[in-house]
């Protein structure tokens, strides 16, 4: 995939966040990344790994949940 394709994708990601909260949230790890040259560098081997495997899963849309079936899950 190309630099236009990954932004766009990114773009629409980003464009489909309901949530003020995630979207802030979002907004701080670019800008944290792009202050240290990147998340990617600070992250283990294993660590590296499990992002791609997840990643590689997200292209399945049998894989994806909506936000609201996450923040169900993972809420207190």
């Amino acid at each position: 995939m190309n630099t236009t394709a990954l932004r766009d994708r990114l773009h629409a990601l980003v464009d489909s966040i309901q949530s003020e909260a995630l979207l802030a949230r979002v907004h701080e790890l670019l800008i944290s990344a792009a202050a240290d040259n990147g998340v990617w560098n600070t992250l283990t081997v294993e660590q590296q790994e499990r992002v791609l495997r997840a990643h590689e899963a997200s292209k399945d849309p049998a894989n994806l949940r909506s936000a609201e079936e996450v923040f169900k899950r993972h809420r207190p």
